[in-house]
């Protein structure tokens, strides 16, 4: 399993908020100090900062979400201790377009 809560789907969250805000507010004047871009890479941040510490609301990855994964985390450690560190099955496992590219293991997709 993903032993790193933010590898797990946190930074995925923050992605998705990234880009939801983006769709949110594109037709805000690009002046607007509430619109939110990802046309270049001072927006980018300026768009990731502003979601990540959430100011006066709550950023994303929302403080439920963070506890919801590190609690998953410590799950995972407990199993695999409980399993004297061997594989455990059902951890980690990953779904959509990582699961169906992790089919062919040792296959590369990428490239000539």
């Amino acid at each position: 399993p993903e032993m790193m809560s933010l590898d797990c789907s946190l930074f995925n969250d923050l992605h998705e908020a990234a880009n939801r805000h983006v769709s949110l507010t594109h037709l805000l004047h690009k002046d607007d100090p509430k619109k939110f871009s990802l046309a270049t890479p001072k927006e980018i941040s300026r768009a990731y900062c502003r979601l990540w510490t959430g100011g006066a609301e709550e950023g994303s990855p929302t403080c439920e979400r963070i506890i919801q994964d590190c609690n998953k985390f410590v799950r995972n450690i407990q199993a695999i201790n409980d399993a004297k560190g061997i594989m455990c099955s059902g951890l980690g496992n990953r779904r959509g377009h990582r699961r169906e590219n992790a089919v062919g293991v040792g296959k590369s997709n990428r490239g000539g």
